[in-house]
């Protein structure tokens, strides 16, 4: 009979494109090996830092930083080339990747920066449904394990608090067409849910509690520090989910 454990080199593939695994012999590895256990928090931190780089505004990189990005992206490949550098007792990169990490870079800046205005869709309902549709790469597609504790310092600011997050697999404070929000993603029968805390003294022009597009629709309800949308594939009824949501928010008064 084959043994089905994953060999050292698939845990550390799987460390890399996939460090939020839950696999129970991916998770005793983790315990057992630092050095795994290592690769995996640095894959989390770089998978969180390309999210706060979509749903967070920061100044443009200036001048200088971009010309040595692109000094170093205008590099030879090198690609048989034998000189490697060592990043650690295990592994090692040839050269030409330095050259195509600071490509990706520059094409990332070229996204977020370039023809990129922070002025949001003046209805609140629409802005709800472009910023789901923002997150779908990337929020809620791996469940992060959000910790309570975590998720309430960034609800108190909206006045709001959980009892438990219970479905919760991704939790973030986003800056969305200029606009800080509390996003919440949930897991409610095999869709992602989203949720969204958007704090009074937005100009938004139009209030409509209930709304949809051709994918998703959603639900808007309003607190004494803000407001609460939830948004759902359209198949999925939103009702069910929102009454277990309220039962586990506290607003405060």
């Amino acid at each position: 009979m084959q043994d089905s454990n994953m060999n050292r080199e698939e845990l550390y593939q799987t460390a890399v494109v996939d460090p939020y695994n839950q696999q129970p012999e991916f998770l005793a590895a983790i315990a057992k090996d630092q050095e795994l256990a290592r690769v995996v928090e640095e894959a989390q931190q770089k998978d969180q830092a390309l999210c706060d780089f979509f749903t967070k505004e920061a100044p443009a990189p200036s001048d200088e930083f971009l010309a040595k990005l692109n000094a170093i992206a205008e590099q030879p490949r090198q690609e048989n080339s034998k000189e490697v550098v060592k990043v650690s007792s295990s592994k090692t990169i040839k050269p030409s990747y330095f050259a195509l990490a600071a490509s990706l870079l520059l094409v990332l800046f070229s996204v977020k920066y370039i023809g990129v205005t922070p002025e949001h869709n003046p209805s609140l309902a629409n802005h709800a449904l472009s910023h789901t549709e923002h997150g779908l790469p990337f929020a809620g597609v791996r469940d992060t394990k959000p910790q309570l504790s975590y998720v309430n310092a960034k609800l108190e600011s909206y006045g709001a608090s959980l009892t438990n997050i219970s479905g919760m697999v991704w939790a973030k404070e986003c800056d969305f067409e200029g606009v800080i929000s509390a996003h919440l993603v949930y897991r409610h029968n095999g869709e992602r849910i989203n949720v969204f805390m958007v704090p009074k003294g937005e100009n938004f022009d139009s209030f409509q509690a209930q709304f949809a597009n051709d994918k998703h629709q959603g639900e808007i309800k309003e607190f004494p520090q803000g407001y609460m949308i939830i948004v759902a594939p359209k198949q999925q009824p939103i009702e069910p989910f929102k009454q277990k949501l309220e039962q586990q928010l506290i607003w405060q008064a």
